[in-house]
């Protein structure tokens, strides 16, 4: 097996620091996901390249289990990580 690039490194540090948040903040078992993505968009007219785009994006996906029932989290930005809040709770305070 090979080792992961250095990228994929600081995105399981990530995704392992907000399971470990969410256990320490008291669920009982969390799931984390992340997706990168790269689209290329070329639009051509007149056999002249008219428009050329490119775009990236990242999504994250934080679920926690507390007493064994799913409770989705809100967070927004991949900015700067801090314990999200669920429904039933006040947002944190940064």
């Amino acid at each position: 097996m090979s080792e992961p690039s250095k990228e994929a490194g600081v995105a399981l540090d990530l995704l392992q620091d907000l399971i470990g948040r969410a256990r320490r903040a008291g669920a009982d078992a969390a799931d984390a996901v992340l997706f990168e993505g790269v689209s290329l968009s070329h639009a051509q007219r007149l056999g002249k390249t008219e428009k050329l785009e490119r775009s990236e994006g990242h999504d994250l996906g934080l679920r926690v289990f507390i007493a064994a029932s799913p409770t989705p989290p809100r967070s927004r930005t991949l900015g700067r990580v801090s314990t999200c809040s669920t429904p039933m709770s006040p947002p944190p305070r940064c």
